[in-house]
């Protein structure tokens, strides 16, 4: 992987340091979750445990800002649209924009991230979704980690993160800061589309990361700052 330092770039990365209801969201027998159209996501997060899977409906926009919080265990939760993985949806296949048509979209209703993590989060997995751009195109869709003071140890950093074929899009005309903040350790990003990431008088990046160890696997990924 070649890393790029430097303004508008693509990827910038900077090493350092029984059923029960919720709302009109239920949660199955099991390890499966369905979340509705109009269901509390965030309730289906926070009740999720390890090895889990929680399913979103096609076409459906969940607006918020979510969070990934901490769990014990070091089996991954998953989160991704209830859709068959076939085709242009398959594991290992370069997730394209027409193909994203028909996944759940998470949307920020503002200009906070749609979805971040807790400090010391680990074992998630995001697969077969799409990310909306932010109010205005302002700061990044998704944040893993904190790049600020306040991740200074270890052990809040969060760990363990897999985005597999999410699609993550800036506004059309006036585009995104940054579509992931890469803040954590352990981190897979593939088979990912980034795209619209564009802005005016600042830079931009697709992936930028500067208060992680990682390691991260970036791979297979259309990447466009």
């Amino acid at each position: 992987m070649r890393v790029v330092l430097g303004v508008c770039s693509a990827l910038y990365v900077l090493f350092s340091f029984g059923p029960v209801g919720l709302g009109s969201t239920v949660v199955a027998a099991g390890t499966t979750i369905r979340v509705p159209a109009g269901g509390n996501l965030q309730a289906a997060l926070n009740a999720a445990q390890p090895g889990d899977v929680i399913l979103l409906q096609p076409g459906a926009t969940y607006s918020g800002n979510y969070v990934l919080p901490a769990k014990s265990g070091s089996t991954m939760i998953t989160v991704q649209t209830d859709i068959a993985q076939k085709g242009s949806l398959a594991p290992g296949v370069r997730l394209s924009p027409a193909a994203a048509g028909a996944l759940a979209k998470i949307k920020s209703p503002n200009t906070i991230a749609a979805l971040r993590t807790n400090p010391g989060a680990h074992h998630w997995r995001l697969q077969l979704l799409q990310f909306a751009p932010t109010k205005d195109g302002y700061g990044e869709i998704i944040r893993l980690g904190d790049g600020g003071a306040a991740q200074n140890s270890l052990s809040l950093v969060p760990y363990t993160l897999v985005l597999d074929r999410v699609y993550i899009f800036g506004d059309p005309l006036r585009g995104q800061k940054r579509g992931i903040a890469l803040n954590a350790r352990d981190v897979t990003i593939t088979n990912s589309t980034i795209r619209d990431i564009k802005t005016v008088g600042q830079d931009t990046q697709a992936i930028g990361g500067w208060n992680g160890p990682g390691p991260y696997l970036i791979e297979n990924n259309y990447l466009e700052a």
